[in-house]
Formats: C-alpha cells, structure tokens, sequence
C-alpha cells in the first residue's frame, strides 16, 4: 500500500465515512420534517378549512353545538360573534370559532 502525499488509505476512508454520515443526518431530518408534514401540518389544515366551510354555511335558525356544550339556535349573526337563542328569552352571544357543528336534523 502506498501513500501518496503523506495520506494513506485510511485517510481517504476517514473522509469518506464523514461525508456519508452528514449525508445520512440530512437524510434524517428530511424525513423527519416529512413526517411532521404529513401527520401534523396537513391534517391541521385539513380541519382548519372545514372549520371555515362550517362557519361561512352558517345560518340564521340553524341548531348548533359549541365547544363549550351548549346547544342553541341562531338567531343573528354579525362578522365575528353569533347570538344563539338558548331557551325561551335566554340568548347568548358568542364569538364565531366558538361553533363546533351544525345540528340541524
């Protein structure tokens, strides 16, 4: 075995593992952040717009849950809050993302 330039062969393999092991943590934070894509960002966007959809469909006299439990009718609706009419002369006036689902059977 010979050296050239005062390197030896396991000089050339020192650098190449070293290369290949920085290769191979780049190759696992990808995949990681791929993975953080798939199941975390995307699903979350996913509900986000359906929450949208549910809120830009709402209507007065529709029967609705809130996150809180509370059922009640709508009764108007305004840009950011909801009054729902809870029980005769009971109304609540709540903020809009407070709306959980559509009841209306």
């Amino acid at each position: 075995m010979r050296e050239e330039n005062g390197k030896g062969i396991g000089a050339d393999f020192m650098k190449t593992s070293q290369i290949s092991g920085q290769l191979l943590i780049v190759i696992y934070i990808l995949i990681f952040i791929a993975i953080y894509y798939f199941l975390i960002l995307l699903p979350q966007r996913r509900r986000a717009q359906e929450k949208q959809k549910l809120l830009s469909s709402l209507k007065v006299n529709d029967k609705v849950l809130t996150i809180g439990g509370i059922i009640g009718t709508v009764k108007s609706i305004n840009d950011d809050t909801v009054k729902l009419q809870i029980d005769k002369d009971v109304t609540l006036k709540v903020v809009k993302g407070a709306i959980d689902s559509i009841m209306n059977e």
